[in-house]
């Protein structure tokens, strides 16, 4: 019996209806036809499959931090063209690295990056000691520049954690007494699927004076902001001593490349104490000679982008379960929590200190900030607050 094409349609439909049962929000779309220009978004999971919540999503060098949705979601935008690196991290205990490229399509327009189902496995650790002759230098920073992370040394001792699966690249800075400088590393480390949720211990990294010789720094940065050029957005940079270093201005491409003696140096990109603009995390690069220290795009963005992109939707079950809802393609009745950027280190990775003592990490003499109630606190980078929690984090200005 021949059946009309229109009522097989209906039929069909009926059945699927039947089939995804009341509330169910599943769209059979494909996520990334509906994405807009220079969106990059994805769906955090845990390895069985169920959605997670709050989890810390950073893109390095930018500002547009967010924590995903009830139902996993996330969504970055808009992304300008070129490679990024995009961190996700639940705390301590759950990490993922993906590097994106953002291009043009065949029209001409900027295209959308669906990441898709993302199963974050265990975050692992990286601990260690730095190897000091005669015990001349104690106090430094170590960089993880495959995630921008950089956290104090104390004793000679380092201990990076929620770090995710993949290659790393360590590299480390102390200064003596006298004002020197000392360098260790670089270091490669891999972490493996298996060693995922251990602790890895880093074989001992030995201290070198620094020399005179040159090295050469690399970055590009580039504005969301109307009425703000890449070119004109401020940028600072610094040796371990504190003293300014001169930033020439880009070149045809965007790209700024400078050639400093070997040591450890502070790049802000934007006006940390501007709240319509917040500023990218403060980057800290570590400079070996004719070695290439390469940090890559910094992004800056108004308060206004930031928050549309924490609620940006395409449907209901983007935002979460009712009465949450996708309206005009932002999402009603949800509020994003804050949450660390997963390219920071937890305030528990920084180093212990008392209220009324000095930190003296190089180049970086901060304050001994209260995060608790017993009298200790922790020594924190400049431009950074953490709360006792470990997992909502700010950028003031030091004194």
């Amino acid at each position: 019996m021949h059946i009309p094409l229109p009522v097989r349609i209906q039929a069909l439909a009926a059945a699927l209806a039947l089939l995804a049962g009341p509330g169910c929000t599943r769209s059979f779309d494909n996520p990334a036809e509906n994405l807009q220009a220079g969106e990059v978004a994805g769906r955090a999971l845990l390895p069985g499959g169920g959605a997670l919540a709050g989890v810390s999503v950073s893109v390095r060098g930018s500002a547009l931090d967010q924590a995903t949705r009830p139902t996993g979601r996330f969504s970055i935008l808009p992304l300008p063209r070129g490679h990024h690196l995009v961190v996700l991290r639940q705390g301590r205990d759950r990490a993922l690295l993906r590097e994106v490229d953002v291009g043009y399509g065949s029209g001409g327009r900027l295209e959308g990056v669906w990441l898709g189902d993302l199963r974050l496995p265990r975050a692992a650790a990286l601990s260690g000691e730095l190897s000091s002759p005669g015990g001349i230098a104690t106090e430094g920073v170590i960089v993880d520049e495959a995630t921008g992370m950089a956290t104090n040394v104390s004793g000679l001792l380092f201990r990076l954690d929620g770090l995710p699966v993949g290659a790393h690249r360590l590299v480390a800075a102390t200064r003596d007494l006298l004002g020197n400088t000392w360098l260790a590393g670089p270091t490669s480390v891999t972490i493996t699927e298996a060693e995922a949720g251990t602790e890895k211990i880093v074989a001992p990294m030995p201290l070198e004076a620094a020399t005179p010789g040159l090295g050469q720094i690399h970055f590009r940065v580039s504005s969301l902001v109307g009425g703000l050029a890449a070119q004109d957005v401020p940028v600072t940079l610094t040796d371990g001593g504190g003293v300014g270093v001169p930033v020439p201005a880009p070149d045809s491409n965007g790209d700024r490349d400078l050639t400093v003696p070997e040591g450890i140096y502070y790049l802000q990109v934007g006006d940390p104490a501007s709240t319509a603009v917040p500023a990218p995390p403060r980057r800290t690069a570590v400079v070996y000679r004719a070695d290439l220290t390469d940090l890559g795009t910094f992004i800056v963005a108004d308060q206004d982008t930031i928050d549309a992109a924490q609620l940006a939707c395409h449907a209901d079950a983007d935002c979460g379960p009712a009465p949450a809802s996708c309206v005009s393609g932002v999402c009603a009745g949800y509020s994003s929590p804050p949450v660390a950027p997963a390219t920071m280190p937890l305030c528990t990775d920084l180093m212990l200190c008392w209220i009324d003592g000095s930190c003296g990490v190089p180049g970086d003499e901060g304050p001994c900030t209260d995060i608790s109630t017993d009298g200790t606190g922790v020594c924190l980078p400049c431009h950074t607050a953490c709360t006792l929690d470990g997992l909502a984090t700010v950028f003031p200005s030091c004194p």
